[in-house]
């Protein structure tokens, strides 16, 4: 499986030296570690643990950044690291086994704890019945608040975030995007030096 991971300069030097990129919790933004947890526990569900017991969170990559025509990340755009900053893209090839591949559009509505519906009948639902029931959106965020009802909203909503490994089902266009536009990511537990095919230093825009 071919993928793409952008990298600061840095994070690649001192792969060139140990041979190993693995994730560094210490660039994980606070307010991202409970997002980065739930992708945790899906990537050992669904992949499996790592092979480390050192390794907490998995390193990010591409598998097609903007449709099945842009699969490789165009570097003229901005927004793949701080503007100015020195990087590389590193193309890699994987085993498919290894790698977690999810919607990228759809996580976002995970990072800002979104409720992923099928449709907009199916988003105004749940929230017209979670309503009634007297709660509110942000209700499904507290630990607090806990009885029967509240709890059976909390389990519908987070499953719903497991739609974003969904990637064959067939989605409302008008809603979700056409398949062929998708971005698709990809999470995996390392990345060994043997695994790369090119590597292209960029300076970010």
């Amino acid at each position: 499986m071919k993928l793409w991971t952008i990298q600061s300069e840095s994070v690649y030097t001192k792969f060139k030296d140990t041979g190993i990129l693995q994730a560094d919790e210490k660039f994980i933004y606070k307010d991202m570690i409970f997002h980065y947890n739930w992708m945790v526990k899906q990537m050992k569900k669904r992949v499996g643990l790592a092979t480390s017991q050192e390794i907490k969170y998995p390193i990010w990559a591409w598998y097609q950044w903007r449709g099945v025509k842009q699969k490789k990340p165009d570097l003229r755009f901005s927004g793949h690291l701080e503007r100015g900053a020195r990087g590389v893209i590193l193309e890699l090839e994987v085993e498919p086994e290894s790698v977690l591949l999810s919607d990228f559009d759809e996580f976002n509505n995970v990072l800002n704890y979104g409720y992923i519906a099928d449709n907009e009948e199916d988003f105004d639902k749940f929230y017209v019945d979670l309503e009634k029931s007297g709660y509110c959106h942000y209700d499904l965020q507290r630990d607090d608040k806990k009885n029967d009802i509240l709890s059976k909203f909390k389990l519908k909503f987070y499953k719903s975030w497991e739609k974003v490994f969904d990637l064959e089902c067939e989605k409302n266009e008008e809603w979700s995007g056409k398949k062929e536009n998708q971005s698709i990511q990809a999470t995996m537990w390392e990345v060994k030096w043997n695994q790369i095919v090119s590597v292209k230093h960029f300076i970010a825009k």
